[in-house]
């Protein structure tokens, strides 16, 4: 029997492969990434559910529990759905998300994870702020053209980023104490009420409780396009 020949090497078969640990890639330390998640590939909605930094903590939990699939991730409806972390954020923390799918053309305020609280005291990304920008919330909040239906967003101290770019600088800075938790698939406020519930799909996420730089923001957004 012939060996196989071919373009079947283990370093292309390698290059098609996710990223292990992708919430570390850029050299981030294990002890900054407070939770990892990743709905894409999962076993199952229960299983997407967990902390793959730290199982068992901060697992995600329904508030309404949006519907998932192995290829496309959670699935939010836009006008319910939402998953609860139990991470209260402060300032200088780092939040990256993927998405696909999302809503856009300015016909609603979405979220697909954030907190707030009031005023300078947030912690969010919008995928569609309603006026066909991206919202950086890290304090305050910064806007940015065009919308994004998917790709990754992020925010990093007072830095927004698009796809691995710098998209923002001097986002008006943290004051205050967050008393509400990190929500995915809306924004994360007291109630109900104009909660910027996202619809779309959320394949991966992320949480660090510091400010990550330009190249690992670029390394997480290319480990997180290969889950």
């Amino acid at each position: 029997m012939q060996p196989l020949r071919g373009n079947l090497g283990p370093l292309t078969l390698a290059s098609k492969a996710p990223v292990l640990s992708w919430w570390l890639a850029g050299g981030v330390s294990a002890a900054n990434c407070v939770a990892a998640y990743a709905p894409k590939g999962a076993a199952s909605l229960a299983a997407s559910y967990t902390n793959l930094a730290n199982p068992g903590t901060y697992n995600a939990a329904p508030g309404v529990a949006p519907t998932w699939s192995a290829t496309d991730g959670w699935i939010f409806d836009g006008a319910t759905h939402h998953l609860l972390t139990g991470i209260i954020p402060t300032s200088g923390w780092t939040m990256i998300v993927r998405i696909l799918d999302g809503t856009t053309g300015g016909v609603a305020t979405r979220c697909p994870i954030g907190q707030y609280t009031g005023g300078t005291t947030r912690l969010h990304l919008y995928s569609e702020a309603g006026d066909a920008t991206v919202g950086y919330g890290n304090g305050n909040v910064i806007f940015k053209a065009p919308a994004i239906a998917t790709g990754v967003i992020a925010v990093a101290g007072q830095v927004g980023y698009r796809n691995g770019t710098a998209d923002t600088t001097a986002i008006p800075a943290w004051s205050g104490t967050a008393t509400n938790q990190i929500n995915i698939g809306r924004r994360g406020r007291a109630g109900t009420s104009g909660d910027s519930y996202y619809a779309g799909k959320v394949l991966a996420a992320a949480i660090y409780n510091v400010t990550l730089v330009l190249a690992q923001m670029q390394a997480l957004t290319t480990a997180m396009n290969l889950i």
